[in-house]
């Protein structure tokens, strides 16, 4: 018996689960009696067992698997290949399911429901209840409180160098047939370097920066607003 072989039969020895036959354990111990290298595996395997054993899961070997694998090795000495057609068949078989099944887990699936969901998400829901909404994304934001709730058409999570913010948008129609319309993006100070910008409008640009100790606000806007600002309180 060569040391290749007597370290295979010595996995099967080792488990409680899996027993050699008496022939098969006569000749291991005949090896490892006459092999230094295979009894200093042994001595090393076994303190390894003693030192972490009552961490160790006694996992279960198939029943089959010896058989298996004495096959192959049967197999490998008289030069025989193992990965037969039906053997690389299946094995190209299970790659396709696997990679069945992680497309349907990480694609999104989009329904009808969903797409309502995110383009009348925040319409016309109150400042409170927006907030609350994105606070169980894990995104902390207070609503500017400048605008009418009632224009909200629309709240959502966009990247701004490189985080994430909500951006709001206001709408409203006016007597004279014009849109107003407002985008506002919500930034968490804390989260942005923002010293370089001042309270009030952009000079030459329709921006608007408000900001307060917590939050900065850029608003966009365009149109005939008037609806859509609250009075001063």
């Amino acid at each position: 018996m060569e040391c290749h072989d007597a370290r295979i039969l010595l996995t099967f020895a080792q488990r409680r689960c899996e027993k050699l036959d008496a022939s098969e354990h006569a000749a291991l111990q005949q090896h490892v009696d006459g092999c230094p290298d295979c009894a200093a595996r042994i001595q090393a395997e076994h303190q390894a067992d003693a030192a972490i054993g009552r961490l160790m899961l006694d996992v279960p070997i198939p029943a089959d698997l010896k058989g298996k694998v004495l096959k192959r090795l049967a197999e490998q000495r008289l030069g025989k290949p193992w990965r037969k057609p039906a053997t690389v068949a299946a094995l190209v078989l299970i790659a396709l399911l696997a990679g069945g099944i992680w497309y349907a887990v990480r694609t999104p699936v989009v329904t009808v429901e969903g797409v309502q969901e995110y383009f009348y998400k925040g319409n016309g829901a109150k400042d409170e209840e927006v907030e609350a909404d994105f606070q169980k994304l894990g995104i902390e934001i207070r609503l500017p409180g400048n605008f009418k709730d009632k224009f909200l058409k629309h709240a959502e999570v966009v990247e701004f160098k490189s985080q994430r913010v909500v951006k709001l948008s206001y709408r409203t129609s006016n007597d004279d047939g014009s849109t107003g319309i407002v985008d506002v993006l919500v930034l968490r100070n804390r989260d942005f370097r923002l010293d370089k910008l001042a309270n009030g409008p952009i000079l030459g640009t329709n921006i608007t920066i408000i900001k307060n100790d917590d939050f900065t606000y850029l608003i966009l806007q365009s149109g005939n607003i008037d609806r859509v600002v609250r009075p001063p309180a």
